[in-house]
């Protein structure tokens, strides 16, 4: 499966949860097949050089990023 790498504008709010303000197209795809954990995904996304570093200039771990979702569609 291949999938584009979408960049979100989270805010934080009052629930100690987030919204999303916006979603933004990267231009940025990755092809995702037979991985069996979620270190195995963020490798491959990693692998593109656009987790490398965060908003606070910290590099990006896989602690730091939630996967989750339809397979099918989304990560």
């Amino acid at each position: 499966m291949k999938y584009e790498i979408i960049a979100y504008d989270l805010w934080g709010n009052e629930d100690g949860g987030w919204e999303v303000n916006g979603a933004y197209t990267t231009g940025v795809e990755v092809e995702i097949q037979d991985v069996d954990n979620d270190e195995e995904i963020f490798n491959v996304v990693r692998s593109t050089g656009y987790l490398h570093y965060g908003v606070e200039g910290t590099a990006i771990e896989l602690k730091d990023i939630h996967i989750d979702g339809d397979p099918d569609y989304s990560l």
